[in-house]
């Protein structure tokens, strides 16, 4: 899928074309995120809330969950080579998509392996709901949009997708203390440890960090020249070209975007 996005964006899109090799790379990134989660997110909310609502809640399981999980699995070790492969050819490191990435892996290996907690991965599958839009708002962006009310209504959508994560993630955590005790008494020790761990990471620290990165650029806040040099290659951070990001001469002035 990455190949065919790279393909079809270098035939269809000037925008592309005119890309470095690193942008390029992430704007196709983008698109096979936004497949996965405009695909699974969607999946993932009709298996939790009407294949699987009755059974346990450890062992409960149907044949589209574990598909659902077994592709996860292999989207997330793409994601996890990708990033890997990104990090050595282009000297940066994202620390949050790698955890994001690396918890997801495990915890989704873990659910394979053992076969229990289907249903809370088919509910995590449901927080990939944000990755169209925020691959939308980076391309778009990048195609110099990024100050249409198009654009502005694909934030305000992203900005919102960010607070259902959190009340996905609250759910998990309630359905948690109301079967606390079938938890305790059923799960094994690498369930636990692969799930709630990474649970605990996206709860309390990615969903919050994303969410408040995402509002601030919503909210046209300014940012430092550090800021947006790595916009350039950060894909998950983004600035109006608009906003001024230091004192030059007019001759020098250019669309961030083009730098």
């Amino acid at each position: 899928m990455f190949v065919v996005w790279w393909a079809v964006s270098l035939v269809v899109s000037s925008t592309f074309r005119g890309l470095k090799p690193q942008a390029r790379v992430f704007w196709a990134l983008a698109l096979v995120r936004a497949v996965f989660g405009g695909l699974f997110a969607p999946l993932g909310v009709y298996c939790g809330f009407v294949g699987m609502r009755d059974g346990s809640i450890v062992s409960v399981s149907s044949p589209l969950s574990t598909w659902l999980i077994c592709n996860a699995i292999g989207f997330f070790v793409f994601e996890c080579f990708a990033l890997f492969a990104s990090n050595i050819v282009f000297a940066q490191f994202d620390l949050l998509l790698f955890i994001h990435h690396v918890i997801s892996l495990g915890g989704f290996s873990a659910i394979l392996y053992t076969g229990h907690l289907h249903y809370f991965g088919v509910l995590g599958l449901i927080l990939e709901c944000s990755t169209p839009f925020t691959a939308l708002s980076w391309i778009s962006w990048r195609m110099g949009y990024e100050t249409t009310t198009l654009w502005r209504a694909n934030q305000i959508l992203m900005v919102h997708m960010f607070h259902g994560r959190s009340f996905i993630e609250a759910f998990v955590w309630i359905q948690t203390f109301r079967y606390w005790h079938q938890l305790s008494t059923e799960l094994s020790w690498l369930s636990i440890l692969a799930f709630y761990p990474s649970l605990a990471l996206m709860s309390f620290l990615l969903t919050p960090s994303w969410l408040l990165k995402k509002t601030r650029q919503l909210n046209n806040k300014p940012i430092t020249r550090e800021q947006a040099w790595r916009a350039i290659w950060d894909p998950d951070m983004q600035t109006p070209a608009s906003v001024p990001v230091a004192k030059v001469e007019p001759k020098d002035k250019r669309r961030l975007k083009t730098m």
